[in-house]
């Protein structure tokens, strides 16, 4: 063998290492991904359990959930706190729909969780046993990512004209 023959012999195993190489990264970065999005999901998943997690070892924030859910009125104190655990629960929704936008959140977790939290402000034009959520959202909303607050408000009217049902599809 002449030292020609011995030089591209060696760029071609070089330049098979380099491939072999690029491969591999490739695969590790792919599962980096898919391991940082299970990391933000559960992320999410806990701060909901966390804000149920106070609601129920929380005996006022209990009765204070009870008296919103049954449409009853209240007090200024019990809106001042019912307005603190308002914008915890809306800032988990809102980081969901960052990690969403982000690219860290699937699509179907996202309609998930919008379809979760947006019936907590179910509306009935009657008098909704909701109505101090609503209230609440329509006059802090403006705190929240505009591209947030657009998708809550399509999807609290959908679920006011009734058209929020999933699909079959929607859990697929």
């Amino acid at each position: 063998m002449n030292w020609d023959a011995i030089g591209a012999l060696a760029e071609t195993l070089g330049a098979l290492a380099v491939l072999i190489t690029l491969v591999y990264l490739s695969i590790q970065i792919r599962q980096n991904t898919s391991s940082t999005k299970a990391i933000f999901r559960q992320n999410v998943f806990e701060s909901h359990l966390g804000i149920n997690k106070v609601v129920l070892e929380n005996s006022e924030l209990r009765d204070l959930l009870f008296l919103v859910t049954s449409g009853e009125p209240l007090n200024a104190e019990q809106k001042f706190h019912w307005g603190i655990y308002m914008y915890n629960l809306v800032r988990v929704a809102e980081n969901a729909y960052r990690q969403f936008i982000d690219e860290h959140y699937t699509e179907q977790d996202w309609k998930l969780a919008k379809l979760a939290f947006v019936r907590f402000f179910k509306i009935d034009g009657v008098g909704s046993a909701f109505q101090e959520s609503y209230d609440w959202w329509e006059t802090n909303k403006y705190l929240y990512h505009p591209g947030f607050v657009k998708e809550i408000d399509m999807d609290i009217l959908q679920h006011q004209s009734g058209s929020d049902l999933p699909s079959d599809n929607a859990n697929t």
